[in-house]
């Protein structure tokens, strides 16, 4: 299955780096992947003034695909041939 997903959010240099580590930890188990399209940051966030001082806040906007591997189905269960008397 494939999930398009578009992320928007505002956060530091760190709080981004934190994001991207936790979304690797999340993919780290088999059948999860995630494909990420395209970045964009951009100086200061929504509020006036977040994008001054010693950790500036960005404005980061990711577009990325997840994708799951389903379960396959289980096989089927083994039926026993049904037993057959033979009549003389």
């Amino acid at each position: 299955m494939v999930v398009p997903l578009q992320l928007q959010f505002t956060g530091t240099y760190f709080d981004v780096s934190d994001f991207a580590y936790r979304a690797e930890q999340m993919v780290a188990g088999p059948g999860r992947l995630l494909a990420i399209s395209s970045v964009a940051l951009a100086p200061g966030g929504a509020a006036a003034g977040e994008g001054s001082g010693a950790s500036p806040k960005l404005g980061v906007s990711v577009s990325l695909y997840a994708f799951i591997l389903s379960e396959p189905a289980p096989p089927p269960a083994a039926v026993a041939p049904a037993e057959t008397t033979v009549e003389d």
